[in-house]
């Protein structure tokens, strides 16, 4: 049972058990710490259930139902009000698909929008909405007002557009209009009191944002700030984090120039009045920044970072110390999220995952130092069995010490089980001691997997993602190569039996793979994999315009397809399929956005015209990620027998 609340069926390592949803998830502790709140899943069925830490029991607020291929209700969030109340908010999706003009798929999806208020015993449940607002939704929770302890904010759009706030009852679902916005208003902001102190607009045509601060006394918006996309490149690939304590203040991620020291990410804030950027609050030396930790009045503490594993350095010795008791306790080898805190930070839910350990919640006590299972989160997935991670440190071949993850499956006799490489997309991606449901699906089936953070990799500070601009077949894929013969040398792998496999970068690393090292891999398969790259950076420009942010990083990390077009083309694995040996397969959703589903369909064509073994699955109505659990399922069932074919466990 997940949390004594349900009893799931078996786990195990079928393929629906490693796609298959959270069966636990959003565990919130309530403000004074006295019960939780979560949402079991069950199949189709989802349930808001409220957990009695004195007394013991558990109770079912609300239950929704959702079929990918049909439909239903769906929960998207849920908060606290105080320790009596719960607001739920859900998403109502009616499904269509109908078969178009060409006989591919269509489908439509059209939303709603629900909101409500309940008892902590499930008992008098009020529908919340904004008044005025259009059909089909109820609108979104603005503010839960902590201090008021019977009402809401909710914003709202009405049917001409415009972006209102309402106060809301929660007992009766009364609503009274307080304010009213226009149809380029993006989003409000309130502050610790509930009251609204600027909202953010959009310029004509989306070219830029305004930040207008309202004036308490008359009510007046004043423009504080005006951003642009090249206000954006000038800050040096800045990224919003959250709102600071400060109205019209920002937390930021901010990447230094090239060559400063340390070249890692920082978090700063940013003055949106001034436009200023102030002094680093946090940075790691030696890794970017993964995430932040701020107290309930949005006040900085902890600043977090990626090594093997996840951590957050805290400001407080006290915050500090028991972090640091944490980590040992889950033997330094888990990352450890602070997923829900209660009121006087006395009681935290952690959310806590490893390698071979999807997650779990657990409930830690402060004062007590007591650490106690929630239930895991996803039920199914039989712990025994899955793959010990390692970290696997190794030397390109011009001398730069690199590392990697060997994940090795745990029926693994003494000698080397096949291996697959597996590098990650991004290519501004990396990876870690963390678990994948991808790579423990195929220890499960008895594969080693290695999964080599080349240069290029996020995480480790600006040189190392600007040693791989440019590198895209040549530096990148050499400290992959340069990997795999330390595996080699080190006699985890046996050369006889190595495949390569990836998704986005990571599929085209496999496909050119395939075409620089046909001795090496016996096999290749490509996920939505760029084949042909003077090709995508045509399409690139025409999508996206060739004065765009995204086009310009494109640029400097690909190249240029008029100045670098013989560069570009020397390490295109289309134009080596005469040469090709190892079998393909090929898998790529027909309405990709990220990478055209044509970067495939023409590898496929420029095989199968010479003469090679290729297979290429489309996966209908699918983007470059975020499948349906049925395709899916699809896809691994494609690898698994394409690997059995061609890489068979002894």
């Amino acid at each position: 049972c997940v949390g004594g609340v349900a009893a799931q069926t078996p786990p195990g390592h079928a393929i629906e058990d490693f796609v298959a949803g959270p069966t636990l998830s959003s565990v919130k502790i309530s403000p004074s710490g006295t019960h939780l709140a979560m949402i079991v899943t069950s199949g189709e069925v989802s349930q808001l259930v409220v957990h009695d830490l004195a007394g013991g029991d558990y109770r079912s607020l609300m239950e929704t139902r959702f079929n990918e291929s049909f439909g239903g209700t769906m929960f998207d969030s849920f908060n606290w009000k105080g320790d009596e109340h719960v607001l739920v908010s859900a998403r109502l999706f009616e499904v269509e698909r109908r078969r178009g003009e060409d006989d591919g798929r269509i489908t439509n999806y059209r939303y709603g929008g629900l909101v409500m208020a309940l008892n902590r015993d499930g008992s008098a449940a009020v529908e919340l909405s904004a008044p005025a607002r259009r059909p089909g939704s109820s609108g979104v929770i603005l503010d839960i007002l902590e201090n008021s302890p019977h009402e809401v904010l909710m914003t709202a759009r009405d049917r001409s557009g415009g972006l209102n706030v309402a106060r809301v009852d929660i007992r009766t679902g009364d609503s009274v209009e307080i304010l009213q916005g226009d149809r380029r208003t993006v989003r409000y902001h309130t502050d610790h009191n509930g009251e609204i102190v600027a909202r953010v607009r959009e310029g004509l045509w989306g070219h830029r944002q305004m930040i207008e601060s309202r004036d308490p006394e008359t009510g007046d918006w004043i423009k504080i700030a005006e951003i642009t996309p090249g206000d954006l490149r000038d800050l040096n690939e800045f990224t919003v984090l959250g709102a600071a304590e400060a109205p019209g203040v920002l937390y930021v991620m901010v990447r230094p120039e090239s060559g400063e020291t340390p070249d890692t990410t920082a978090i700063h804030l940013y003055d949106m009045r001034e436009r200023q950027l102030g002094e680093p609050l946090w940075r790691h030396e030696s890794y970017d920044v993964a995430g932040m930790v701020t107290d309930q009045y949005d006040r900085f503490i902890a600043g977090c970072f990626r090594a093997d594993v996840h951590r957050c350095e805290f400001q407080d010795d006290t915050l500090r110390a028991h972090m640091t008791g944490l980590s040992r306790f889950f033997e330094d080898s888990r990352d450890i999220f602070v997923a829900s805190q209660s009121r006087e930070n006395d009681k935290w839910v952690l959310f806590v995952t490893g390698p071979d350990e999807p997650g779990t919640y657990y409930l830690y006590d402060l004062t007590a130092r007591s650490v106690d299972v929630i239930g895991p989160a996803y039920g199914r997935v039989a712990l025994e069995g899955l793959g010990a991670m390692r970290r696997i440190d190794y030397a390109a071949r011009d001398g730069t010490a690199l590392h990697g993850y060997l994940t090795w499956p745990g029926e693994a006799g003494g000698s080397a089980p096949p291996l697959i490489v597996m590098p990650h997309g991004g290519p501004e991606a990396r990876d870690s001691l963390a678990y994948d449901p991808w790579v423990q699906f195929l220890a499960t089936r008895g594969y080693a997997v290695f999964q080599p953070n080349f240069r290029g990799s996020s995480g480790f500070g600006r040189a190392y993602v600007e040693a791989g601009h440019g590198q895209w077949g040549r530096r990148m894929q050499d400290d992959i190569t340069d990997g795999v013969g330390a595996l080699i040398e080190q006699g985890l792998a046996d050369p006889a039996r190595i495949c390569i496999l990836g998704a986005s970068y990571g599929g085209y690393a496999a496909l050119w793979g395939g075409a620089r090292e046909p001795d090496l891999y016996r096999c290749v398969v490509s996920i939505a994999g760029v084949s042909d790259l003077p090709a995508i950076m045509r399409w690139e420009r025409r999508e996206q315009g060739a004065q765009s942010d995204a086009y310009d990083y494109w640029l400097t990390s690909i190249g240029d397809p008029r100045a670098d077009r013989t560069r570009l083309d020397s390490v295109s694995p289309i134009r080596f399929v005469d040469e090709w040996r190892p079998p393909v397969l090929l898998i790529h959703g027909d309405e990709d956005q990220i990478v055209p589903h044509e970067q495939s369909r023409d590898m496929e064509r420029a095989l199968r015209r010479a003469g090679k073994d290729v297979r290429f699955i489309t996966l209908e109505g699918e983007d470059h990620n975020d499948w349906r659990q049925d395709d899916h399922i699809l896809a691994l069932r494609e690898i698994e027998a394409f690997l059995a074919e061609h890489l068979p466990v002894d």
